[in-house]
């Protein structure tokens, strides 16, 4: 959908038009970070001259926005804006150790190599909390990781991130016209009233998993995901069947109560188990569970 170019965008118009600027992108391949610096590089390139900041060149992937011939001991002269972009590979120690950064753009996180969380601390670290400032930290998911906790806190407000997602169907192009005498299967039709689904996109997805995807619907799931819980759920590993879990998930109703369950425990049993409503909770209970749940305990008590 092009998030990370608009990323880059952003990043680089931060850091071209103002002053002792400086902005970090991190990917989590070699070949991403080229790819990523590539679009800064374009951004640069397609300037109109006179908006062109002077740069000052350099071996590694970075931009600095910096006056090439400027001699530091000539003070009149102009020194250029003295910001930079800079991109590298996450994996390394020391990314960010001794930087103040204003704009951090951390791509494929869930992907990272190494100690994800520790090198992520470090970047923070190098982030003031100042207005102005702008962390993006945007993924694919990989299943029930570092990155899925950072995203379950966001939905809760337990951090100051923003969670975004947009499923496959917002993608104004993902649409194809319908074959003659098409025949919707019932999961689809399923999908098609739940989303607010249009045929041609129902066409669109049923072309894309027998060509993108070798006709895997798991793949597609993965690829293009509906909702963010479809996301890390396909990805991750389980076990349980993954596709009947999501399924489980789309249909069940609307919980009645959020909440978590305390109890006493003495080392050898388990007491006073009670649920405790909370807003934030990771334990929902919807009537039908509820109906279950007081049916099993009469079977159990054979009455």
């Amino acid at each position: 959908m092009g998030f990370s170019t608009l990323t880059e965008a952003l990043i680089f118009h931060n850091t071209a038009t103002r002053f002792n600027v400086n902005s970090l992108i991190v990917a989590h391949r070699d070949d991403s970070t080229v790819n990523l610096f590539k679009m800064s590089k374009l951004f640069f390139d397609e300037l109109p001259h006179p908006l062109k900041p002077m740069v000052m060149n350099s071996n590694a992937y970075e931009l600095n926005f910096e006056n090439p011939t400027r001699d530091p001991a000539e003070k009149k002269a102009r020194p250029g804006l003295r910001s930079r972009i800079r991109c590298v590979t996450a994996g390394g120690g020391g990314i960010a150790r001794g930087d103040t950064l204003m704009n951090v753009h951390i791509s494929e996180f869930a992907f990272w190599t190494g100690d994800k969380k520790a090198t992520l601390s470090g970047i923070m670290q190098a982030v003031p909390a100042i207005p102005g400032t702008m962390v993006i930290i945007e993924s694919t998911a990989n299943g029930f990781e570092e990155f899925q906790k950072m995203w379950s806190a966001a939905e809760k407000g337990e951090n100051d991130f923003v969670p975004v997602f947009f499923a496959w169907y917002e993608m104004p192009d993902y649409r194809m016209p319908v074959p003659p005498g098409t025949k919707w299967t019932k999961e689809e039709l399923e999908l098609k009233e739940r989303h607010k689904l249009d045929d041609e996109q129902l066409s669109w997805r049923r072309w894309c998993i027998k060509n993108n995807c070798g006709g895997d619907e798991k793949i597609f799931r993965q690829e293009y995901p509906s909702n963010p819980d479809e996301a890390f759920i396909v990805s991750g590993e389980s076990v349980f069947d993954n596709e009947v879990i999501i399924k489980l998930r789309d249909r069940a109703p609307k919980p009645e109560k959020v909440g978590e369950f305390t109890y006493k425990y003495d080392g050898k049993r388990i007491t006073k188990i009670k649920f405790v409503e909370k807003e934030n909770g990771c334990i929902s209970i919807s009537a039908v569970v509820k109906h279950m749940v007081h049916f099993f305990r009469k079977s159990v008590n054979g009455k």
